[in-house]
C-alpha cells in the first residue's frame, strides 16, 4: 500500500501500468489548510476502510474520497 501526496503515482499505476496493491493519493494539500488539519482528514479519510484500500486507487480530497480499480500490471 502506497500513501503518497505525488500526482505522478496516478501515470505509474494507469499509464506506465507498474504493479501496486493500492495507492491513496492525498489531494488535501490546499494551501489554506493547515498541514495538521490536512493529516486529520487524511487519517478520518482512511480509517474503517482497509479492506477497500487493496486493490484501488484512492485519491483523498478534502470533501470526498473518490477510487478506481487498479488495472493489470500486465501489459
Amino acid at each position: 500500500m502506497i500513501l503518497t501526496n505525488d500526482r505522478e503515482f496516478r501515470g505509474y499505476v494507469f499509464d506506465d501500468r507498474l504493479p501496486a496493491h493500492g495507492v491513496a493519493l492525498l489531494q488535501v494539500a490546499i494551501a489554506h489548510i493547515p498541514r495538521e488539519r490536512r493529516m486529520v482528514l487524511a487519517i478520518a479519510a482512511l480509517r474503517g476502510r482497509q479492506e477497500r484500500l487493496i486493490g484501488h486507487f484512492t485519491t483523498i480530497y478534502p470533501d470526498r474520497i473518490e477510487q478506481e480499480s487498479l488495472p493489470s500490471s500486465a501489459p
